[in-house]
């Protein structure tokens, strides 16, 4: 990682309302602005290093940038009523984490292609609270298109195979989720790679 990234990352204190500290996490000077501007809390994830919402639960109620770190105050949901996010739900698109049994058993590309169109329009259907996917659908297509906009770029700047694959998971996702929003089908972009085949 570049040493001047790693010099931007900062600390990140999360406070009940009341001044409890509720959590410590991490956040750079993208996740603070991605906060800012969706008035909702983005942080960074210590496992994958990425820019993630904080466990949409909570309502960002102020955001303060300090000399040496950062303090967030948010609303806060009792772990009586409400169970927090694991870590490992966070790491991976929501589509994928809550199915991850049936994609791993899905035989070809296509197959776990198909059933991450299924999972995604299940998503649209029923917006499940604390779904990443009903985030990115209750932030309307204009988001969408520009979520899926920013992934691409990401993918352009991978630069090592691995990080290539990781970023092209994450387009796949993000474009299934703008496909779904416009009504599109994975069949109907595969039909239009066929036509261009046979008429190439």
């Amino acid at each position: 990682m570049d040493p001047q990234t790693v010099q931007e990352i900062k600390p990140l204190v999360i406070r009940t309302p009341d001044g409890e500290i509720f959590d410590v996490s991490l956040m750079n000077p993208k996740s603070h602005s991605k906060s800012i501007e969706r008035d909702q809390l983005w942080h960074l994830h210590r496992q994958t290093g990425r820019t993630l919402p904080y466990d949409e639960r909570h309502e960002l109620r102020d955001l303060k940038a300090r000399e040496s770190w950062y303090e967030a105050v948010v609303s806060y949901a009792p772990e009586s009523t409400q169970e927090s996010m694991r870590d490992e739900e966070i790491e991976m698109p929501a589509a994928l984490r809550r199915q991850s049994r049936e994609v791993e058993e899905a035989g070809s590309c296509g197959d776990v292609l198909e059933m991450l169109e299924a999972i995604v329009q299940e998503r649209r259907e029923t917006m499940p609270e604390g779904s990443y996917t009903t985030h990115l659908f209750a932030s309307g297509a204009e988001k969408i298109r520009k979520k899926a906009g920013e992934e691409a770029v990401e993918l352009i700047l991978a630069n090592s195979p691995d990080q290539i694959v990781y970023e092209a998971a994450d387009l796949l996702y993000h474009l299934c989720v703008l496909l779904v929003s416009e009504g599109i089908s994975y069949s109907e972009v595969c039909a239009e790679l066929r036509r261009r085949h046979t008429d190439g």
